[in-house]
């Protein structure tokens, strides 16, 4: 499936697609769970860290809360490989190997490739957000508005040899991880080593070995860890934050991301969660 841009003006009004159908589990406010305590204060958690400084309680968080414990311990869990940058604990450096912007696009493959509305959507708007924060705005739309077909002449061309290997290696997870060569897993390490190097020139080769190790054992969870998020999306008809909700994620959606991203997504998802 193609985009035409030609089709699409930057100020024509694209509305996002309903799904058919609702939610199969219904997301849960802090006034209906039943502990007052922990499971309340783990959707505030999460409706305050993943609101960045705003309260938005999620109907992620919100279904999770029927498994108490699950919600309780999503937040840090999910920061670990998504959220959180260059952390360091007594000398030792705890997450962040790779870069947000970098892990947007990989989260946004997974999402594309599953057809998974929730990620899709909530992605495509925390991706502009991302790249715009780091100052790489007019990258967001080549890259993203392409994803889902990165390896297709002449989109391929959009994409740092790095975040091909890297796209190539989260569809080959998505779709059948056995399919992963060692040539293609070799080519990756050298990708990193060299975008190491960039960022680091002082950086010695047994400290770059240790820092590639981590990263593909950080990417590959990240790559993993939406891989069980966009099912469990998909198959619990998990909704997107509308008018009816606390917190309306649909209206930013509407009216921040570009029409060729929203028209893409309502391509990509038709009616399906």
């Amino acid at each position: 499936m193609s985009i035409d841009e030609k089709a699409l003006g930057s100020d024509q009004k694209v509305r996002p697609n309903r799904p058919a159908g609702s939610a199969r589990i219904p997301p849960l406010s802090i006034d209906a769970v039943k502990d007052k305590g922990t499971t309340a204060a783990a959707i505030a958690n999460a409706s305050w860290t993943w609101g960045r400084g705003q309260y938005f309680p999620s109907n992620l968080i919100k279904v999770m809360a029927h498994c108490p414990r699950l919600a309780q311990t999503e937040v840090d869990y999910a920061n670990a490989v998504i959220f959180d940058e260059d952390s360091w604990l007594n000398g030792v450096q705890q997450a962040g190997f790779v870069d947000r912007c970098l892990k947007e696009m990989l989260i946004n493959a997974v999402a594309a490739t599953n057809r998974c509305r929730y990620s899709l959507n909530h992605h495509s708007f925390i991706g502009l957000n991302t790249f715009d924060q780091a100052g790489r705005r007019d990258e967001y739309l080549p890259k993203f508005l392409h994803i889902h077909e990165f390896d297709v002449p002449p989109h391929n061309q959009n994409y740092t040899a790095l975040e091909f290997a890297l796209l190539r290696y989260a569809k080959k997870i998505c779709l059948d991880p056995h399919t992963v060569t060692d040539d293609e897993f070799k080519e990756m390490r050298q990708r990193l080593a060299d975008y190491n190097i960039k960022a680091k020139p002082a950086i010695s080769a047994p400290d770059n070995e240790r820092l590639i190790n981590s990263q593909i054992v950080e990417v590959t969870w990240l790559i993993s860890h939406f891989c069980l998020l966009t099912r469990w999306f998909s198959v619990l008809h998990v909704e997107d934050e509308g008018a009816e909700n606390e917190a309306n994620f649909l209206a930013f959606y509407e009216q921040l991301v570009p029409p060729e991203i929203i028209a893409r997504n309502n391509q990509l998802l038709g009616t399906d969660f």
